[in-house]
């Protein structure tokens, strides 16, 4: 006799199955939190193979390509009620955000994400313009100033030298936050240059006589 691989008990009915196979009948309902531990930890370590990675796939299509319906989405957000979903951090929260970011700015999103290579075309060019002269330039490098830390789109750390590049999606209509962030960079004894769609183009001939 063989038991279902996620712990609930059941005696498998075939040899070539892992899980009992009235677990199909679970449409519309849902395992209780002791039943998914058991299924999690039961998962722990096995790997699919590609076939079986195929079959999932054209099984489980999920909701690509579809919407939900009002209903679905009314349940939805009856579901969320309570939850933190669409709500802002308090004051303590955001504190001790900062106060862990200060401490592991390798930890931040930024650092994580362009050191995988997802960063924006413009940051990129300015990235390869500012590396030609300064070797050890880098993407999203954090400087810890009195307020937080904040992360510079291209850094050159020996020379404390930072290059900005403003984007109209993310900058057009906030000159007075990011003078307040630049101002924080300088108090931190770094000189910032700043780049937008207008001058990156003359980024090279402006960097080569820095």
């Amino acid at each position: 006799m063989r038991l279902c691989k996620c712990g609930c008990g059941k005696e498998v009915d075939n040899r070539r199955n892992l899980y009992y196979s009235g677990h199909q009948y679970m449409l519309g309902k849902t395992h209780s939190i002791e039943t998914r531990n058991k299924i999690s930890r039961a998962l722990t370590g096995i790997k699919f193979s590609d076939e079986r990675k195929l079959k999932i796939k054209l099984t489980h299509k999920g909701m690509l390509g579809k919407h939900h319906s009002e209903e679905s989405k009314k349940k939805m957000s009856i579901s969320q009620t309570g939850k933190s979903l669409g709500r802002k951090h308090t004051e303590e929260a955001k504190n001790k955000i900062k106060e862990f970011y200060r401490l592991h700015p390798e930890r931040h999103a930024n650092h994580i994400m362009a050191q995988k290579g997802f960063i924006s075309k413009p940051q990129k060019y300015l990235y390869n313009n500012v590396a030609k002269k300064f070797t050890d330039a880098i993407m999203e490098y954090p400087i810890i100033t009195k307020k937080c830390t904040r992360y510079i789109d291209v850094a050159v750390p020996s020379k404390k030298l930072a290059f900005e590049f403003d984007g109209k999606q993310f900058h057009e209509g906030k000159e007075e936050r990011d003078n307040i962030r630049q101002k924080e960079i300088e108090n931190e004894g770094w000189k910032v240059y700043r780049f937008n769609e207008n001058n990156l183009d003359n980024a090279e001939s402006i960097i080569s006589v820095i």
